[in-house]
């Protein structure tokens, strides 16, 4: 079960995503906003576990950049055949280097994924996204989101309603896929 609450800042409840993704439209495009994206929840990590899967299969060339806490908490470490992941030590690493040109490579890809676990930091990831709007980045936010919408991902909610449950993958599912991918 999907279920928006509205983050301090957004004033309004957001809208969260029903139904399935229109064709082309990668999982990570699904929650995207301008400002991040945040999820809380007994699922959450599962969710973007999948999000991260489906970004790294994606022929849409995503570029994926995440910290090494945030990837062996999702995968237990950096999976050896991942490509187009950028993994890093820090946040501060990864603010680095999505404000430098290393970031944007030749080809252009078709969309920066940002998957980050700012605690604290919020601001920080913030002002990254304000200060280096970039077409195409997309920054997704394990945790409360306070400049954005936040969704909680629980898929034993009883009050479903006409929401669609969002993908949901373990750890072994996703190395799976990704193998196999």
């Amino acid at each position: 079960m999907l279920l928006a609450v509205a983050a301090r800042s957004a004033g309004r409840r957001p809208r969260p995503p029903v139904g399935p993704p229109r064709a082309g439209l990668r999982l990570a495009h699904v929650f995207a906003h301008p400002n991040g994206t945040g999820f809380i929840g007994p699922d959450a990590d599962g969710l973007l576990r999948a999000i991260l899967v489906d970004a790294l299969m994606s022929s849409a060339r995503t570029h994926v950049v995440t910290t090494h806490s945030t990837v062996t908490r999702l995968l237990g470490g950096k999976p050896g055949n991942a490509r187009e992941l950028t993994v890093l030590d820090l946040l501060e690493d990864t603010v680095e280097y999505l404000e430098s040109p290393a970031a944007m490579p030749s080809y252009g890809p078709s969309a920066i994924l940002w998957v980050t676990t700012p605690d604290a930091d919020t601001d920080v990831v913030y002002q990254t996204l304000l200060d280096r709007p970039r077409h195409g980045l997309i920054a997704l936010c394990a945790g409360l989101w306070p400049h954005g919408p936040t969704y909680v991902i629980d898929q034993d909610d009883p009050f479903s309603g006409d929401r669609v449950d969002p993908p949901i993958l373990t750890k072994e599912q996703a190395l799976t896929a990704l193998a196999t991918g």
